[in-house]
């Protein structure tokens, strides 16, 4: 088994893996992609010119997901089983009390 990687022709990491040498050629699916015999990280490293370089910092930065912010009144409340049973010991209160 060999290591590999597949880029595009931007020096994006597409898929790493292994395979054997004879599978080696079939991992490139189309004719904008290159397979190199190679091991990296395609979140750190890019290729420029067949060489695998390092992505900056800034480079690693924009291509991570953005994290959707969640507003603090549609966040999930966090409460202990003592406190759920109290507030639903007070809505059982009130829909007594309210039946009246």
């Amino acid at each position: 088994m060999i290591s590999y990687l597949v880029h595009d022709h931007n020096g994006t990491i597409l898929r790493t893996g292994y395979c054997s040498v004879r599978d080696f050629p079939m991992q490139a699916n189309s004719a904008d992609e290159t397979v190199l015999f190679a091991i990296a990280d395609d979140e750190r490293h890019k290729v420029v010119a067949g060489e695998i370089i390092d992505r900056s910092p800034e480079e690693i930065e924009a291509r991570r997901p953005k994290v959707a912010e969640v507003p603090e009144s549609e966040r999930p409340a966090r409460i202990t089983q003592g406190e759920l049973d109290a507030l639903l010991s007070r809505i059982k209160a009130l829909e007594i009390g309210g039946a009246k």
